[in-house]
């Protein structure tokens, strides 16, 4: 988690009004919804806003974990041979608050698919803090993944938040070039 991404410092632009606010709830609010599904182009601040909401989440004594869905993938992959697996599925099951970035990079496999899947499904079920960002609108993410996204759109206790916001990344190379 970078030391840098916390809600003070994000500069929020036109298109990033109400995902701040989704992600300002989740943090800092005890009755937000606790699902949270925020998707948009890349760069414009998703990443950010998972970093400043895990570290906001610890603050407050709710333990967090924030992993890009890619390195969750690896991690239970690896936890195979180990006859781990199911250890690490219960802790994404399980803990108070988790935060999926980047769903959807990298499709692969059916069963890494239902293994998010069955990580969502549960944690739904049981009420918990779950926040997942894309670059892929949902009915994309729903191609393969239709189950976990449903619960982000069809339940009263979801939100599903399209970030407008255009790339930052721009921007900030042309301030490292210009030396500001």
């Amino acid at each position: 988690m970078s030391k840098f991404s916390t809600f003070d410092d994000f500069n929020p632009v036109l298109g990033a009004e109400k995902t701040l606010e989704a992600f300002r709830d989740i943090a800092f609010n005890e009755v937000a919804p606790p699902l949270l599904l925020v998707y948009g182009t890349t760069g414009n601040g998703k990443t950010h806003l998972c970093e400043a909401t895990a570290r906001e989440l610890l603050k407050r004594g709710i333990e967090c974990r924030l992993w890009v869905v890619a390195d969750l993938v690896s991690k239970l992959k690896e936890s195979i041979p180990k006859d781990t697996t199911e250890l690490l599925m219960t802790s994404m099951k399980t803990v108070p608050a988790l935060i999926l970035d980047e769903w959807g990079q990298n499709y692969g496999s059916d069963w890494e698919v239902q293994k998010l899947e069955e990580i969502v499904i549960a944690r739904e079920r049981a009420g918990l803090i779950t926040v997942v960002t894309s670059n892929l609108e949902p009915d994309k993410l729903a191609v393969k993944a239709e189950r976990a996204v449903n619960r982000f759109r069809d339940r009263a206790e979801a939100r599903c938040i399209v970030n407008k916001a255009v790339s930052y990344r721009p921007k900030k190379k042309a301030r490292r070039q210009k030396g500001d």
